[in-house]
């Protein structure tokens, strides 16, 4: 231009250079002030006059200001993000849509939002997102640290927890403090009636399209967990649904559970049914109170005793109904019924002078009393005191016990049977709540209670179940035609069943079946059918067979009896000669088993003129046991005999010798033949 100013890209150039356009350098670009490229990272910066290199952190815009590596605001006021109007210090909006602040850290590191009392030294309270999960944090520094989770979210489940990390459902409370109150509170302020509460809520179908319930749904659990290995299930509190909900019937009962000592398994003990009758041991009761139990010694007891002062004060239970007494009176801890007891008819009260009024059929009044020698119903007012029994108000004394000495049960007339029956299913059940014992007709049948055994002609029984009868005793197990005779002999679950048969209870032996191993019998192990020997009170297995398995383990040698016979099992037949005039073994076979064998052999001299006899003879262990054999001929002889009494590993031999010592004798085929066997060994042939 005339003024002397460069344009690029104008014709009209303004300053020295003017470039109307992009530019493009490909070296350095020196400022004003320093005729300076700079260095990497800074920021050319204008000084009024002038253009200067400077750091990027030392610079400001008179709005934020940069300070190292960090950058603050240089003016007082709101920060607006997507708002020129903000009201908070960080103001963050997206034009009416959802506004995100995001935080991005490194893998294993957290995010967080903290918020802090004005002036400094306070503590922080933090909002921590850590793996996705979401934790509410207080703090006893600054700066964060030393924080505490006070509630955490988990990602995955939505599970929260207030004082853990960890919650196991969709709210978990957890606490180690001892004092109260803690765990949960919910408290209502209010002049009226109106209270806290507590709602479990069920419906079918989906939360944006429920449906009814039905009978039978559970419609809320309170349940108590403890921790032995884990935390486990406990006494549990449920509410059912008794139908199907509409908007007019709500039907429901409450079922009450506990668990048993040594089990896991929760069982009803109590139900209140819909329409409030209360059951305890059923889950139907017919009564506003049903209580139905199998136990012998369960009831109801009232009990109005203090531990330590004894008693205090009247504890009764009143029947208060129409009878044809009512002049009834109680004694404090006792039974108490204003104007008596009726039941199917028959009727119990007690008059002004304590005695007691028995009916049946409201038709005859019978009298009794009690004294402190013991309580009966006298219907002939003799004072004997006996329990009688009456049969269309008659008296028939077809029953009597007796209060002095030893009660007695027996027909009052003799010959006369005595019957003990129950009617339809009932059982019969004879007790003994003392300490004696309970003796049946002299020792046919005799209880030990002391030891809780049984015995049959015994008053001694040394077992749960003893049976002597004498010189022979024998138990019979039979069954008819069409069925099975079977002695049943088990453990429960992992047991162990035995079958002893001895001389006494020091040797004998038996068969046994042991489970588990434990306890430890004969050392055959478990799951074996075992047969066993006992000497002298010790127990070893001889034999046994896996429960699984047709195969018979033997601890020693099977061994059977030989009989002799025909079959050959063992022979030596090398040809042996001796001119010996002494027994000499020139034999010898090792016996496998006992019995009766056949031994044969040839023998013959070995001259051609005249000489003495050649001689032979069996012998076991070393011992004659057969016949003398002895023969002139010079052709073989051939001898055999059935010899018994061998055992196992005995030693079968032959010895031979010559009358003369200038001739000589020689045996071959020397063999062993049974009725069967296996073949044995030959030592010396």
């Amino acid at each position: 231009g005339s003024d002397g100013n460069v344009g690029i890209g104008t014709t009209d150039p303004s300053q020295t250079l003017h470039v109307a356009g992009s530019m493009y350098l490909t070296d350095a670009f020196y400022d004003g002030i320093n005729n300076s490229a700079g260095t990497s990272g800074q920021v050319l910066s204008s000084t009024g006059t002038g253009t200067e290199w400077i750091d990027a952190s030392s610079g400001s815009d008179n709005d934020w200001t940069g300070n190292g590596n960090d950058m603050y605001s240089g003016v007082p006021g709101n920060v607006g993000i997507g708002t020129s109007n903000p009201v908070f210090p960080l103001h963050i909006e997206d034009g009416g849509s959802n506004a995100v602040l995001k935080f991005g850290v490194n893998s294993g590191n957290s995010g967080q939002i903290l918020s802090r009392a004005t002036g400094s030294g306070g503590s922080y309270q933090d909002l921590t997102i850590t793996s996705n999960d979401l934790k509410l944090n207080t703090a006893t520094a600054n700066e964060g640290t030393g924080s505490t989770t006070r509630m955490f979210i988990e990602n995955t489940t939505g599970y929260v927890g207030i004082g853990t990390s960890s919650p196991d459902a969709h709210l978990e409370v957890v606490s180690t403090a001892t004092t109260s109150p803690r765990g949960i509170m919910s408290t209502q302020y209010d002049n009226g009636t109106n209270a806290p509460q507590i709602w479990l809520r069920k419906a079918r179908g989906t939360e944006s399209i429920p449906s009814a319930v039905i009978s039978g749904d559970v419609l809320g659990n309170i349940n108590f967990a403890g921790y032995g290995t884990s935390f486990d299930d406990g006494p549990r509190i449920r509410g059912l649904a008794n139908q199907t909900w509409t908007g007019g019937a709500h039907g429901s009962y409450l079922i009450f559970e506990t668990v048993l000592d040594g089990s896991t398994s929760q069982s009803e003990r109590m139900r209140i049914a819909a329409d409030g009758k209360v059951g305890i041991g059923t889950t139907t009761p017919g009564d506003l109170l049903d209580i139905n139990t199998t136990s012998t010694s369960s009831g109801i007891e009232l009990d109005n005793r203090d531990a330590l002062t004894g008693y205090s004060g009247d504890a009764w239970l009143r029947l208060n109904q129409s009878s044809e007494w009512t002049n009834g009176v109680y004694t404090p801890g006792k039974f108490r019924a204003d104007g008596g007891i009726e039941v199917d008819n028959i009727g119990l009260a007690i008059d002004a002078n304590n005695r007691y009024h028995y009916s049946r059929n409201t038709s005859t009044n019978k009298w009794g009393s009690a004294n402190g020698s013991g309580w009966g119903l006298d219907a002939l007012n003799s004072g004997d005191w006996d329990f009688l029994v009456y049969e269309s108000q008659t008296y028939t004394s077809n029953l009597k016990l007796g209060y002095s000495g030893t009660a007695i049960l027996a027909t009052y007339d003799n010959n006369e049977a005595l019957s003990i029956q129950a009617n339809g299913s009932g059982a019969i059940n004879i007790m003994n709540s003392g300490t004696g014992d309970v003796n049946i007709d002299n020792n046919t049948l005799y209880i030990d209670n002391s030891l809780n055994r049984v015995g049959i002609g015994t008053s001694a029984p040394g077992a749960k179940l003893e049976i002597d009868d004498g010189t022979n005793t024998e138990v019979i197990i039979e069954s008819d035609a069409t069925g099975a005779s079977t002695l049943s002999i088990y453990g429960s679950g992992q047991g162990t069943g035995r079958l002893y048969v001895g001389q006494t209870a020091s040797h004998g032996g038996g068969i046994e079946y042991n489970g588990d191993g434990s306890p430890s019998t004969t050392g055959a192990g478990s799951d074996y059918i075992t047969l066993w020997r006992r000497d002298n009170g010790y127990d070893w297995w001889t034999a046994r067979n896996k429960y699984n398995s047709n195969d018979w383990e033997f601890r020693g040698n099977v061994v059977w009896a030989f009989s002799a016979g025909n079959i050959q099992i063992a022979a030596a037949n090398t040809e042996r000669s001796t001119y010996s005039m002494t027994p000499t073994k020139v034999k010898e076979i090792v016996i496998g088993q006992g019995g009766t064998i056949r031994v044969s052999f040839k023998i013959k001299r070995t001259c051609t003129g005249f000489c003495d006899n050649a001689m032979a003879q069996v012998y076991k262990n070393d011992q004659w046991v057969g016949y003398l054999r002895s023969t002139s001929s010079s052709s073989y002889v051939t001898y055999s005999q059935d010899i018994p009494g061998w055992s196992t590993g005995d030693l079968c031999q032959l010895y031979i010798w010559i009358e003369c010592c200038s001739e000589g004798t020689t045996i071959k085929d020397f063999q062993i033949s049974v009725s069967e066997g296996p073949w044995m060994g030959v030592t010396l042939d």
